[in-house]
């Protein structure tokens, strides 16, 4: 009786915690294979001496408002080029439009941040549609700051280097710096933008720029980033560290355990699915033309950088002062930032914080997880993967 009753009670767990998308725990609980719960796509994609298939496309085809001269996708035939690649999608490109306003007008965020708690909450009922819903809305409202002197605007999506160039520019607009003619402030948010109108004629009329990054990448740096900023004390039990291939199925998975389990205390959990938010959905119209007028990468985001501002200096005002110089490299994990606080960066520190390398430091995460993390990334990223024009493999 205890047997069977223990056995129930597993399946009922097993059952839970694989709607809520926390199937990498199953095995500390019922001692079963933790990807039991999962089932991956495939695709084609050598390594060690294993070739498999990626599906074509969910989005049927392409857009025609990249690049000319830089739009040439190649395809990878090892973990190190797919995941240290850039998009072939880069430079000045051809605005066709604007994102949906209600994702980056910030007055309209609440109704962001609804939709997408309602669709969360209904996941984690124990799946009571009787088929998958479509994919997530987006979680939280994109990121657009504008500078009204020099007449650009900036999206900043997460764990892209983003913040270094915020700070180029003097940050936020504050009562500090209200003199700072550079200085950033929130789209919707000042004089010229404050009306739905007023923030799309902005949008149509400024110059756009984002900064792209390798999906692969971006992934293992979002997963570091989000358990970095967990408590080590809570860091066990149902809050352990999901490994990093159930990380790849379901780029979620820390944030549904975050909300069930509450493991990341002092953040809400939107905060985590922020971080894994595909980077073309801030950056496209809703047809999937590009929204940007130009496009940085992360691999190379000096070089970029100074290319965007031999654009503003050309485009500003002449009475405006001529931008120039080098960008910080802000990326501290939790070990830089200990190193710091304990007496200052050392000569390896500035190294690895370089964006090259701070990729080439996630390329083991793919060796060791083989095909697992290449098809689950390749997948939930596919829209990245197309806009851009990063590498799939061969």
């Amino acid at each position: 009786m205890m047997m069977g009753s223990s056995t129930s009670a597993c399946r009922f767990v097993v059952y839970s915690l694989s709607t809520l998308g926390l199937g990498f725990w199953l095995g500390t609980v019922c001692r079963i294979d933790r990807d039991s719960a999962f089932t991956g796509i495939r695709h084609r994609f050598r390594l060690n001496g294993q070739t498999t298939v990626l599906p074509a496309s969910p989005s049927g085809g392409e857009t025609d408002s990249r690049n000319e001269a830089h739009d040439v996708r190649g395809c990878a035939t090892d973990a190190q080029e797919l995941v240290l690649s850039s998009g072939s999608v880069f430079g000045k490109v051809k605005k066709q439009g604007l994102p949906p306003i209600r994702y980056w007008y910030t007055p309209d965020a609440s109704q962001v941040l609804n939709k997408f708690s309602a669709w969360l909450s209904d996941e984690l009922v124990f799946l009571r549609r009787p088929t998958p819903q479509p994919g997530p809305p987006l979680s939280s409202s994109c990121t657009a700051l504008v500078n009204e002197a020099y007449k650009f605007i900036f999206v900043k999506n997460p764990k892209t280097a983003g913040t270094s160039i915020f700070l180029f520019f003097g940050g936020l607009c504050s009562d500090a710096n209200k003199n700072h003619t550079s200085c950033l402030r929130v789209l919707g948010h000042t004089e010229h933008s404050n009306t739905r109108e007023k923030a799309a004629l902005a949008w149509e009329n400024y110059f756009v720029f984002t900064i792209s990054r390798n999906p692969f990448s971006r992934a293992g740096s979002a997963y570091d980033y989000m358990l970095g900023l967990r408590p080590s004390e809570k860091r066990n039990g149902p809050c352990s560290d999901p490994p990093f291939s159930a990380f790849c199925k379901d780029p979620f998975v820390i944030g549904r355990q975050d909300r069930v389990f509450q493991c990341n205390q002092g953040h809400d959990s939107i905060h985590d699915f922020y971080h894994v938010e595909p980077q073309h959905r801030c950056t496209t119209t809703r047809d999937g033309n590009l929204a940007v007028d130009f496009i940085l990468r992360y691999e190379n985001l000096q070089q970029d950088f100074d290319t965007l501002l031999g654009h503003l200096n050309r485009l500003r005002n002449p009475g405006l002062a001529e931008l120039s110089g080098t960008l910080g490299w802000q990326q501290k994990g939790p070990l830089l930032k200990h190193r710091d606080d304990a007496g200052g960066e050392t000569v390896e520190d500035s190294v690895v914080r370089s964006p090259k390398n701070h990729s080439s430091g996630h390329l083991q995460k793919f060796v060791q997880n083989e095909g697992v993390c290449i098809d689950g990334i390749s997948q939930y990223y596919r829209g990245d993967f197309d806009v851009f024009r990063f590498p799939l493999s061969c």
